[in-house]
């Protein structure tokens, strides 16, 4: 199994919305500087440098993105660990191809996030949890998402920290 970097974003969990605006910070610095193309685990792509698609990992703690590879590019396993609020080490390690991904193993006990099988663009209407595959006992949320879908994400990110900032303001 390849270990691959990606870009991780550290919060502390906090009550205000001083955690999402760091996330929004974050997102809109790594799209708009073109942060993501200097690591070597991304893929990318002849346009723009950017992958056209990622997973995304939120965990309590963590964002991070992982990059689909190019069509004809070797697919990867990435595994996911983290040290949960009682000090318990968990893993979940997630296969990402050019057409999708999923939980290939966890060390949960009910196993449901491998039992979600895989998502792809071409399923993600039909699956109950759509681009989603949750692991609820690590508390690991996976999402397939374009590049579109993330700029669109960080955009209404911006939109809504700005209303909080003008509301708090008041």
């Amino acid at each position: 199994m390849a270990e691959m970097e990606y870009r991780v974003l550290r919060t502390e969990k906090r009550s205000s919305g001083t955690g999402r605006r760091i996330i929004v910070g974050f997102l809109a610095a790594i799209l708009c500087m073109g942060w993501i193309c200097g690591c070597g685990a991304f893929a990318e792509t002849e346009e723009n440098g950017l992958a056209a698609a990622y997973v995304m990992v939120t965990t309590d703690t963590q964002v991070g993105f992982l990059p689909l590879p190019a069509e004809g590019e070797e697919d990867y396993s990435y595994p996911i660990r983290q040290t949960m609020e009682d000090g318990t080490e968990v893993l979940n390690v997630v296969h990402i191809s050019s057409d999708g991904f999923w939980v290939e193993e966890s060390d949960c006990e009910n196993q449901n996030c491998v039992y979600q099988g895989k998502v792809t663009f071409e399923n993600r209407d039909t699956r109950i949890l759509s681009n989603m595959v949750i692991c609820l006992p690590h508390r690991l949320t996976l999402a397939l998402m374009t590049l579109d879908e993330i700029m669109k994400t960080v955009s209404s990110a911006e939109t809504a920290e700005t209303a909080e900032t003008a509301e708090t303001k008041k």
